[in-house]
């Protein structure tokens, strides 16, 4: 008998080559069986709702003017569960949100949906951009008090956020 290493793509076997090669035959159905379930397990995922994102996109205002880049838009379900997605405004006043990082979209369902400063929450004098600075956003839309809420169809959809200063 001898000890041989046998590799198949990624998988590594050490295997006792016996006369007849039955070792190695067993080795090779074992890792197709891993690359089998491992596919199944894939295709399954963690749950439909993974599967199901949608864009969603918007134009942030205040006060009908349209605002700098940089600010961040947080979509916070309503259901626990799952995670804050959030986006950021573009130049335009333009915002996507991503439900993770490179990953455009949002799970069909409402959200709680909130604008903040970037870097606002830090201690000391203000450190974000400076086209941001003198910006207030409306209590009634800031992270943990915003009451308002948008539920994303399963086909995805265009939600313009309208603040007024108070």
């Amino acid at each position: 008998m001898t000890t041989m290493l046998f590799s198949c793509r990624k998988h590594e076997c050490v295997v006792i080559r016996s006369r007849d090669g039955c070792a190695v035959r067993d080795c090779m159905r074992f890792c197709g069986f891993c690359m089998l379930l491992g596919c199944a397990l894939l295709q399954a995922g963690c749950g439909r709702s993974a599967h199901n994102r949608v864009e969603v996109t918007g134009l942030l205002t205040l006060n009908g003017k349209p605002l700098p880049g940089g600010l961040t838009i947080k979509f916070t379900p309503k259901d626990s569960g799952m995670p804050v997605a959030s986006g950021w405004t573009k130049p335009d006043s333009r915002y996507v949100v991503y439900a993770e990082p490179g990953k455009i979209g949002l799970n069909p369902g409402t959200y709680i949906v909130s604008v903040e400063l970037p870097c606002a929450d830090e201690p000391g004098p203000y450190s974000g951009p400076p086209d941001l600075e003198k910006i207030e956003i409306p209590k009634d839309f800031q992270t943990g008090i915003s009451t308002l809420t948008f539920t994303v169809p399963a086909d995805g959809s265009t939600f313009d956020i309208v603040m007024k200063s108070k």
